[in-house]
């Protein structure tokens, strides 16, 4: 008899090309100690045996609600599309090629409260022989997700209210895991286990490794700094009218999220309106927008660096982080 009050887990999964795993996943997810309500699987046009499989399973296992696009959606769309076809309480992201730990979703659901979202540990396989630990997630706050990745999606699991929330910004196109963890932080609701809960699958085929879609542009950039110091190279370029389009296309969509956000919820995150500025002075690239973004980054440093002590360098490292990052993603952010 099913319990009633039991929380309902929506599994979302996306495949292209993933015959190789993705049976060694499915198992994963159907022997949880936890019960699944239902596992969502999109198929994104695979042109090996990946369908075949999913065929398999979703008749065999009535709790699999299988989808193939006609043509593909790419990655990130396809997870989108795959998510508003989720019914659950509590939702989990999966990929084609990992292995859950059989208590993986009792163990988040039994510390995601109140919060919007849960993250377990992961030790990572390398080409299916050499595993290795995997780095800790740890807090993070608003603030260092500029400077540090996003939490990954296939350690997360969260609430329905998330993904209503996430459903009015989808349209920025931020990958999935990167916009539910800004969402989660900008909200301070989230909860991390140090217990490991998955195996992260590392190999040459993985196919959610990276999210953009389409070669990124550069326009009026010198590729060659020649012998000068970053920060010399990048006031130039700043100085020249030189932008990076990859640059103003990535902190457009974070000004564009962190606007809905503030707007959205009246400035919750203290700094919100901060981040706001930041965000549009770094999308901007103009000399004087990279100053004050400068200051910014003075400002909040207790909250953006590590820095257990301040001194000459750790300011200047302050100072001129944003000319740092300028250099350093002008051409892959």
């Amino acid at each position: 008899m099913e319990d009633k009050s039991r929380k309902k887990v929506s599994v979302v999964m996306c495949t292209y090309n993933g015959e190789k795993y993705l049976k060694e996943q499915l198992d994963s997810i159907l022997n949880q100690t936890y019960p699944i309500y239902e596992i969502i699987i999109q198929d994104d046009a695979s042109t090996d045996g990946t369908w075949e499989i999913i065929q398999e399973y979703s008749t065999k296992y009535q709790i699999i609600k299988s989808f193939k696009n006609n043509t593909s959606l790419s990655f990130n769309v396809n997870f989108y599309d795959a998510l508003l076809k989720t019914t659950g309480d509590y939702i989990a992201f999966s990929d084609q090629d990992d292995i859950w730990l059989p208590q993986k979703i009792e163990v988040l659901i039994n510390i995601i409260g109140e919060k919007l979202l849960a993250l377990g540990q992961d030790i990572v396989l390398f080409d299916d022989n050499k595993i290795v630990s995997a780095t800790k997630i740890k807090y993070k706050t608003l603030e260092q997700f500029f400077i540090r990745s996003s939490y990954p999606g296939h350690a997360m699991l969260f609430c329905k209210s998330l993904l209503e929330i996430a459903r009015n910004v989808m349209w920025i196109e931020l990958a999935h895991d990167n916009l539910f963890s800004l969402i989660a932080i900008y909200y301070n609701s989230l909860t991390i286990t140090d217990e490991v809960l998955q195996i992260w699958r590392r190999h040459g085929n993985n196919t959610t490794s990276f999210y953009i879609d389409k070669p990124i542009e550069i326009i009026n950039i010198d590729p060659q700094p020649r012998k000068q110091n970053k920060l010399t190279f990048v006031i130039k370029s700043l100085l020249k009218g030189e932008k990076s389009l990859a640059i103003a296309k990535g902190f457009n969509k974070y000004y564009e999220l962190f606007s809905y956000l503030d707007n959205y919820s009246k400035s919750l995150h203290p700094n919100s309106k901060k981040i706001v500025k930041f965000t549009k002075f770094m999308k901007e690239q103009t000399f004087w927008g990279y100053i004050k973004a400068s200051f910014l980054c003075f400002r909040l440093r207790k909250e953006m660096f590590d820095f257990k002590h301040y001194h000459l360098k750790t300011y200047y490292s302050v100072f001129t982080y944003v000319y740092r990052f300028w250099y350093d993603h002008r051409f892959d952010m």
